[in-house]
């Protein structure tokens, strides 16, 4: 509720397949987003490039995708390569800026 009356955002990483966060947002009236990709399971350069590959099909599907992670040098390896080849007609933009969940958005667990 504290949430809500700041016009505060909940982001559910999904790091447990039955995280109830967003559920409990939602349900207290706060916005609340899930991600869709974690980046770096495998901190290694060339899986974080498959998953930013699997967030930007994502995209295309969904029309946006929260793909999330930590600053390791994989990460930001793979993030500075992503830039010059990354398709261009997919925009980086703020979580804000993203459609939230609604009360009935399914959980998906994804790794």
């Amino acid at each position: 509720r504290e949430l809500a009356r700041r016009d505060m955002f909940v982001l559910d990483s999904l790091t447990h397949a039955r995280s109830q966060f967003a559920r409990a947002a939602l349900q207290e009236g706060a916005t609340a987003y899930r991600r869709d990709v974690f980046l770096d399971v495998e901190p290694e350069k060339e899986a974080v490039l498959r998953q930013l590959a699997k967030a930007e099909q994502i995209a295309r599907l969904k029309g946006q995708a929260i793909a999330i992670g930590h600053p390791l040098p994989g990460t930001l390896a793979a993030l500075e390569e992503w830039q010059s080849m990354r398709d261009k007609g997919i925009s980086i933009v703020r979580l804000r800026d993203l459609a939230p969940l609604s009360g009935s958005a399914p959980v998906s667990y994804q790794p």
